[in-house]
């Protein structure tokens, strides 16, 4: 299925040309059962690891019959994350304690590389 941009078409957004690790990616291709056009996901993604913040672009292009983009629609979020360590600081000083930490929901451990982060924490 060839993605082709429609003589006029806006071209893309800024922000969503490229990301700090390279260029826009397609996340997913499908066809809309209710319309039958096919539909292109797309995403770029911008880290700042200083701020330990992220901007997620995502945008959706519905194809026409010749694979021309008929209309594009964006999603833009602003996520953060914090460290484990972060994450117990702020619990101790909510007045938590920590009974359990995991690394993952089959209780590996929780280390700083853990993409999953599971707390059981009780108020004192």
């Amino acid at each position: 299925m060839p993605v082709r941009r429609r003589r006029g078409a806006p071209p893309p957004h800024p922000a969503c040309a490229a990301s700090r690790a390279g260029f826009a990616q397609i996340h997913s291709e499908s066809r809309d059962e209710k319309t039958g056009e096919d539909c292109v996901t797309w995403h770029s993604v911008r880290y700042d690891l200083a701020r330990q913040t992220m901007r997620l672009v995502a945008w959706t292009d519905r194809l026409d019959a010749g694979g021309y983009v008929a209309s594009r629609r964006y999603s833009r979020m602003n996520l953060s994350w914090i460290t484990p360590e972060q994450a117990r600081s702020l619990l101790a000083a909510a007045g938590f304690e920590i009974e359990h930490s995991w690394g993952g929901f089959d209780r590996t451990p929780l280390t700083p590389e853990s993409k999953t982060q599971i707390w059981v924490a009780r108020r004192e």
